[in-house]
């Protein structure tokens, strides 16, 4: 992922997100190893608006694993009743 540049790549191809879907990747890249908690998305994306559920981010969530198709279930691990963590390549 090219943040400056907001672009997604996978296996050398542009991603299309929508602008909201690349925002939560790239929260999660930036936060890669740790768990994201739902909250946390909410705050920073959506600036804590009152009437938004955290079911919001996994709607995104959701999305954005079927942008990344087989490649989901390895890059984006849920972490039940916390929030997301972007498992690099490279981690264990």
């Amino acid at each position: 992922m090219h943040l400056r540049h907001r672009v997604a790549m996978l296996d050398g191809q542009a991603i299309t997100l929508t602008r909201m879907q690349y925002r939560l990747l790239a929260l999660l890249l930036e936060n890669a190893g740790e768990v994201v908690p739902r909250a946390t998305f909410l705050m920073q994306i959506w600036r804590n608006v009152p009437e938004l559920s955290p079911r919001q981010v996994d709607m995104h969530i959701n999305a954005i694993r079927r942008r990344l198709g087989v490649y989901a279930d390895h890059y984006i691990e849920t972490v039940h009743g916390t929030g997301y963590r972007f498992r690099p390549m490279s981690w264990p």
